[in-house]
């Protein structure tokens, strides 16, 4: 009688240990790629935890539904989240993997070159129409182009234009507008190189009425603070045109 009182005792206590659930680890956190130094934040979706804890990946642990973290490097780290039962039974893990950048450094222009631009328009011909009968010598009134280069925000909400060079020639290349004693800052945004060619129409009278114009010859947009340097320099090139930028980063 005493051996079958043991066992029916015993029986409860067993259905009593395999009736505590499972715990189902699940973890989120309010942003995945960060600089040095940003804060972030790790909240638990677990179900059926009587407790949980975290380990960051850089040494750093702690307990709680929700958790806050720092990194003070760079690199790839995996945080991982365990949800406990009662008495540590019964466990589960989940991870997510944090990336930690190098804070964006300012980018300040330095010069700006334009090393190409095609010798004849894709039209054909000349850049710019020949005036005859005029006795003395215009600027502009030459088969090569008057450049004018603008840079500006592609929001038209800043510009600088850097200036007109009359009748440039091949060999005149690179026209070279230099900065680095008044650098130019650059946001997180778009930036436009406008080259056109400067004209200008004569139309009769006495005087005569002169009219300026520009003709878009190359437009180049990019961004400075997301676009890959080599050795500080952006290079923009397309359809004969090449731009080459140069930064300064600190």
């Amino acid at each position: 009688m005493k051996k079958v009182l043991v066992i029916i005792l015993i029986i409860p206590s067993l259905l009593m240990v395999s009736c505590k659930k499972q715990p189902e680890a699940c973890l989120s956190a309010d942003k995945t790629i960060v600089n040095i130094g940003e804060t972030v934040n790790f909240t638990s979706c677990a179900t059926d935890a009587e407790k949980v804890s975290w380990d960051f990946g850089n040494g750093s642990k702690a307990e709680g539904t929700s958790a806050s973290q720092s990194f003070n490097a760079a690199g790839s780290y995996l945080v991982t989240m365990t949800a406990k039962s009662k008495k540590d039974k019964k466990w589960d893990k989940a991870s997510i993997v944090i990336t930690v950048k190098e804070p964006v450094k300012d980018r300040f222009i330095t010069k700006i070159l334009l090393k190409s631009f095609p010798a004849t328009p894709p039209q054909g011909g000349t850049w710019d129409t020949t005036i005859t009968g005029i006795p003395i010598p215009l600027p502009g009134n030459a088969p090569e182009p008057d450049i004018n280069v603008v840079f500006k925000a592609s929001n038209n909400s800043w510009s600088v234009n850097l200036g007109t060079t009359n009748d440039v020639t091949q060999a005149q290349l690179p026209l070279s507008w230099n900065y680095e004693h008044q650098w130019i800052r650059t946001l997180n945004q778009d930036y436009q190189i406008v080259i056109s060619d400067a004209d200008f129409s004569v139309s009769g009278g006495i005087p005569p009425t002169i009219t300026n114009f520009n003709t878009p010859m190359k437009t180049f947009t990019f961004n400075p603070r997301t676009a890959s340097l080599a050795g500080n320099k952006l290079i923009l090139n397309d359809g004969g045109y090449e731009v080459e930028i140069h930064f300064e980063e600190r």
